[in-house]
């Protein structure tokens, strides 16, 4: 009788532990855990399994191995016990202790189930682990167990961490050809091969495989801002405002991504009027603009000249209650070295531009500011703030050098040129022919003048 009571003890916390447990009450999960230990109930794998279950939702990871160890000690683990630890390890980004945990199984007469895979796949993809999710993917097409549909979701996301584009492509049509698949598991395996495709610079792999299978699924927003960052990588803004428009004839939502991605892909010379065009439409929809907005507006400005315009949307960003970063920057000091004809005059902006950004206090000016700074001041025959900006930099690249020599071409100053060469050499750069050339056009530069 005694024995009964305490089962049907365990089975009434167990109960309550997992209703909690669904609505993330993982105090409370805690609180009769414990109370179980204290009055000595005894209790089965299943219960640790609920209680390191509701702590791995909670995010409260290393309380939930917590659990999963004391429950090892104290009982026989099951596949679930395991499957829910190893799963925490993945939420906390701890992979080499997944993997250790998935190869312990057999010290506890434990063969791996589809769940116990599915968390140790899931747990590698996130660890940027991909080759091990996906080497346990083909396994378990050879020799078991089944894959499911959880399985196909897990191995795509590990090929697009992984940019294996061609993988991803595979496993979508390998579960196309699933008797049982789940539009929702298809639909994610879809979304992240055209990601893995956009990622891997594989742009019109990624539009071409949404033109011919979109019909196969229910696009959905992130289906159409993946394809939309794919017609970004190729500048493709008219792809993209057709994108657009079938997002809206479709009804389905369109976000602040959707529009960063388009306002992207207008880089090229011309497009900044629609750049412009979409930021304000984004603005009467009350969307919540955020610094990309700004800064990819900002980028496709500079792609036409549109310097002072540039920089007014980039003065104006503390006004949207923006701060902006090196990206936002860097955006406004290219903007500053291009010129609609005749020489560059806006170079003297990206040199204020790079001071105020060496006098903020969350960010810090790279390589690539330097470069852009230097570049501008190039473009202006301005060869001594290129030059003040090599002296300056930390950790000069071969671009910041080959800024300053052409500047010094443009101002025949060959000189320079010429120390600047030497310093290069002296401190470790590369001399490629392209250094030589752009020095040989500095000189050639100051004897066409003497002539």
């Amino acid at each position: 009788m005694a024995r009964r009571l305490a089962t049907l003890s365990v089975r009434s916390y167990t109960a309550s532990m997992t209703s909690l447990a669904q609505r993330l009450a993982w105090r409370e999960v805690l609180s009769i855990f414990s109370d179980m230990k204290q009055q000595e109930v005894p209790m089965d794998a299943f219960c640790y399994s609920v209680v390191s279950s509701a702590c791995d939702k909670a995010s409260r990871w290393s309380q939930a191995l917590e659990v999963f160890r004391e429950g090892l000690e104290a009982t026989a683990p099951s596949n679930a016990n395991f499957s829910t630890a190893i799963s925490a390890c993945g939420r906390a980004s701890d992979w080499p202790s997944a993997l250790d945990l998935f190869q312990q199984l057999p010290d506890f007469e434990l063969g791996a189930d589809a769940g116990v895979c599915n968390a140790c796949m899931s747990a590698c993809s996130r660890g940027s682990a991909w080759p091990w999710a996906l080497c346990l993917f083909e396994q378990m097409k050879a020799e078991g167990p089944r894959p499911t549909n959880i399985t196909f979701g897990a191995a795509s996301s590990a090929c697009e961490r992984g940019l294996q584009w061609r993988s991803a492509i595979k496993i979508l049509y390998a579960l196309r050809k699933e008797r049982r698949v789940d539009p929702t598991t298809a639909l994610i395996c879809f979304n992240t091969a055209l990601s893995a495709c956009e990622k891997a610079l594989q742009w019109p792999v990624a539009l071409g495989m949404f033109r011919d299978l979109r019909r196969e699924f229910t696009p959905n927003t992130i289906t159409f801002n993946a394809t939309l960052a794919a017609a970004s990588r190729g500048q493709l803004w008219p792809t993209c405002l057709d994108l657009m428009g079938q997002m809206r004839s479709e009804e389905v939502e369109v976000t602040t991504v959707t529009y960063n991605r388009t306002i992207s892909s207008c880089q090229l010379p011309g497009a900044w009027v629609v750049a412009l065009q979409l930021l304000e439409d984004a603005r009467r929809s009350e969307l919540p603009l955020n610094l990309m907005s700004y800064t990819s507006t900002i980028s496709a400005l500079a792609g036409s000249a549109q310097w002072q315009r540039s920089l007014s949307l980039f003065f104006g960003l503390r006004d949207q209650q923006l701060t902006p970063d090196v990206v936002s920057y860097n955006a406004a000091m290219d903007a500053c070295k291009s010129s609609l004809e005749g020489p560059c005059d806006s170079w003297p902006w990206a040199l204020q531009l790079f001071e105020l950004l060496k006098e903020e206090t969350e960010v810090r000016p790279n390589a690539v500011s330097v470069n852009s700074a230097a570049d501008a001041c190039g473009r202006g025959s301005c060869w001594e703030g290129a030059l003040a900006l090599l002296v300056g930099a930390s950790c000069p690249t071969a671009i910041t050098y080959l800024t300053v020599l052409s500047a010094c071409e443009r101002a025949v100053a060959w000189q320079v040129a010429v120390a600047t060469l030497e310093e290069m050499e002296r401190a470790g750069q590369k001399l490629d022919a392209e250094v030589y050339t752009q020095c040989g056009l500095a000189m050639a530069a100051a004897g066409r003048v003497a002539e």
